[in-house]
């Protein structure tokens, strides 16, 4: 939808829905009502309403400095869940929860309708004219004009795509796995839980000017070294913290993811660069099917092996060969032929 028509409705709808069911879970009291609610607004608009989106806007609207467009996007990300986290978790301490999804879902609406309506489709939308393409672009992977962008099964014709699609599957999978028993995996190397929460908080501070330094050298830089780089350093980073005994070696861990997450910026970047503008959502959408069935079955498998090991040696194994995989993954990424036009 995204890629035939105007992202401003679609962010609009979104943000309503996610707002407004927000507003109605403060006043659910059975649970099988309070998630029909959470999957069937405030997830589903959500998901529609923001993340993807956004990139999609920003990859429309720039070309040389689509590394800078979406480093902007993403970092903003980490802000607000860095900012916004602890307000809601002291909010509940003092208001209640109830009283919070009341205040959150307002907030997100007030905020959303407004933004929404200042969101244009593209240059050419509003009549002006893309950037010159011919000059050296960002993240050193010449970016499709916008008449020649690679159509959906074009793209899908690459072994580019697939490499792309099975990296980022393999890099948020792991990710998603390690975030959801980050505490069970602090204290299993022998902090406390209090500490095990300082460690987290850090974890995503970090992100922060990780994400927005490595971001923006992605305008001057190989986008597929960068993400290799970046997911070469998860994979030490979680081999480190399963090998070395210690609860020192937690702070290697925490750079080392904080230096993945921010190459992880360049992942989309790249997509763009190489496959165009016109099917950028599309193409990410695909993406999304894989990554998310990747994040529900990776913490089930920590889970799952936990219970039976009582250790999550083993796992945390597993996922550095992950990451250690996406990262050479990335680093075959190679420019295809451009389509004919």
């Amino acid at each position: 939808l995204i890629d035939r028509f105007d992202p401003r409705p679609i962010v609009l709808v979104g943000g309503i829905m996610a707002g407004v069911g927000l507003i109605v879970l403060s006043d659910i009291s059975q649970y099988w009502l309070f998630m029909l609610v959470y999957v069937g607004f405030v997830s589903v608009g959500h998901n529609s309403g923001f993340g993807q989106t956004f990139l999609a806007v920003m990859n429309r609207w720039f070309v040389r400095r689509r590394a800078v467009g979406m480093t902007m996007v993403v970092t903003s990300y980490t802000i607000g869940g860095a900012i916004m986290l602890p307000l809601l978790t002291r909010g509940v301490d003092y208001l209640g929860w109830r009283e919070v999804m009341l205040y959150a879902g307002i907030f997100v609406a007030a905020i959303v309708v407004p933004m929404a309506l200042l969101i244009r489709r593209s240059p050419e939308s509003m009549g002006l004219r893309l950037e010159d393409v011919g000059e050296a672009l960002d993240s050193g992977v010449a970016a499709t004009p916008s008449g020649v962008d690679f159509t959906v099964r074009q793209a899908l014709r690459t072994s580019t795509y697939w490499f792309i699609l099975m990296g980022s599957t393999l890099r948020i999978a792991v990710t998603g796995g390690i975030l959801v028993h980050g505490f069970p995996i602090m204290v299993w190397k022998g902090t406390s839980e209090q500490v095990a929460g300082d460690v987290l908080g850090l974890l995503f501070f970090a992100s922060i000017p990780a994400r927005f330094i490595i971001g923006m050298s992605g305008v001057r830089v190989p986008a597929q070294g960068i993400l290799a780089a970046g997911m070469a350093s998860g994979a030490a980073a979680v081999l480190a913290l399963t090998l070395v005994e210690g609860t020192w070696i937690i702070w290697i861990f925490v750079l080392g993811i904080a230096l993945l997450e921010g190459a992880s910026v360049l992942n989309w970047v790249l997509l763009g660069n190489i496959f165009g503008r016109r099917n950028f959502a599309t193409l990410t959408g695909i993406i999304s099917i894989f990554y998310s069935a990747g994040m529900m079955l990776s913490p089930l498998f920590l889970g799952w092996l936990f219970d039976r090991t009582g250790s999550y040696h083993t796992s945390l194994l597993v996922l550095a060969s992950l990451y250690g995989t996406s990262a050479v993954l990335f680093a075959m990424c190679r420019t295809p032929r451009r389509p004919a036009v």
